[in-house]
């Protein structure tokens, strides 16, 4: 029997403890799975997928609803708000991507991005987005960083990426944002 864990840890698989019920029920899912290959009956392919969903969505479920994914207490949500305290420190980082957070907590991007939106009404990369222009706007408010530098210090490759992204959301450039709501001007601080 493992310990509870607080996470899973980076580069290790998850083992899977299944009660007897739960291993009969797998075990004749990957049956079938090996007797549609064999057959090849009409549209195999298209129950084999359906059968690996299942098994797939089961697995995820099992992790979810065990201790592999919940703090000592047994609490179910831990997993999700581990998710989002590990894009609170690491958004601002330029190879930062769901791709990256999925792999992190063993999840595919789809499921990943479900569970987020789930828990928190948006999906992960719109928060990844609101929590960089929140920065960005802090920093546009009081500091004389240039816009570059801003760009780079949230983790986009160009400025060209991040002023065009502000722009989307604020429907102004981050230039224009820090004319008008600036605490610090560079001349003429206001007080």
């Amino acid at each position: 029997n493992l310990p509870a864990l607080t996470i899973l840890k980076p580069n290790t698989s998850p083992i899977l403890t299944l009660d007897t019920l739960d291993a009969c029920f797998i075990k004749s899912i990957f049956q079938n799975i090996i007797l549609e290959l064999e057959q090849k009956r009409y549209s195999y392919i298209n129950q084999v997928q359906n059968y690996i969903q299942i098994i797939v969505n089961y697995i995820i479920r099992y992790l979810f609803e065990s201790h592999y994914f919940s703090d000592s207490n047994a609490n179910p949500n831990a997993a999700i708000h581990k998710i989002r305290d590990y894009i609170d420190h690491n958004f601002c980082k330029s190879d930062f991507t769901l791709e990256k957070i999925s792999k992190q907590f063993f999840l595919s991007q789809s499921s990943l991005t479900h569970l987020f939106h789930i828990h928190y009404k948006i999906t992960p990369r719109q928060y990844i987005i609101e929590k960089k222009i929140n920065l960005a706007k802090q920093y546009l408010m009081t500091t004389s960083q240039s816009i570059e530098s801003i760009a780079s210090s949230l983790g986009y490759a160009t400025p060209r990426q991040f002023i065009r992204l502000f722009k989307d959301n604020l429907k102004m450039t981050p230039s224009e944002f820090r004319k008008s709501s600036s605490i610090y001007d560079s001349h003429n601080p206001k007080t």
